[in-house]
C-alpha cells in the first residue's frame, strides 16, 4: 500500500495542497512537503520539508527512468536527503537517507502508477493556485502522459 500527501507550508504550518487557498508569493520557492508512507514505512514527512513542487519535478523523471529499468537517485533540492529508486525485476526498492536510511519494497507498476498519479493531481493543482503561471507546469504533466499507459488505473488518473 502506497500513501502519497503533498503539503504547502504557510504561516499556518502544512496545508494539504488540496486544501490550500493562499498565494503563492515566491513561485520559484515554493515551501512545501511530502509525506510518503510504503507498506507502512515512512519513508517522507513533514520533518524533510523543501521545495516541494521541485521534489515532484525530480520524481516525475524518477519515475520515467524507473519506467525503462533503470536506477533513479537523487537529493531534495535544498536539503541534504537522498532518494533512491532501485528496480528490482517487477518491484522496487525505495531508499531514503536522512539521518540513516530507510527502506521499502512494493510492486513497481503499483508504485509508478500511484506516483505519477499523485504527480499529475499536485501539478494540476498547483497550476490552479493564485501566484503561479497557469502553464508552469505544462513540462511536468508531459512528461508524465509520457509513462506507458499501463502503469495508470484510467478511472484515477486526471482525478
Amino acid at each position: 500500500m502506497i500513501e502519497v500527501q503533498s503539503f504547502i507550508k504557510s504561516e499556518q504550518g502544512f496545508v494539504d495542497v488540496f486544501a490550500y487557498d493562499g498565494t503563492i508569493t515566491d513561485s520559484d520557492y515554493i515551501d512545501g512537503a511530502l509525506l510518503l508512507r510504503i507498506n507502512g514505512v515512512e519513508l517522507i514527512n513533514q520533518s524533510m520539508w523543501d521545495y516541494v513542487d521541485q521534489l515532484w519535478a525530480y520524481f516525475t523523471s524518477g519515475l520515467l527512468a524507473l519506467a525503462k529499468g533503470d536506477v533513479f537517485e537523487t537529493c531534495f533540492p535544498d536539503q541534504p536527503v537522498t532518494v533512491r529508486f532501485t528496480p528490482l525485476r517487477e518491484q522496487v526498492l525505495v531508499s531514503v537517507d536522512c539521518h540513516g536510511e530507510v527502506k521499502a519494497v512494493v510492486d513497481k507498476a503499483e508504485f509508478i502508477g500511484e506516483m505519477a498519479t499523485q504527480a499529475h493531481r499536485f501539478f494540476a493543482r498547483m497550476a490552479t493556485l493564485k501566484g503561479i503561471d497557469r502553464h508552469a507546469y505544462d513540462h511536468e504533466i508531459r512528461q508524465l502522459a509520457a509513462l506507458p499507459a499501463l502503469y495508470f488505473k484510467a478511472a484515477r488518473y486526471g482525478e
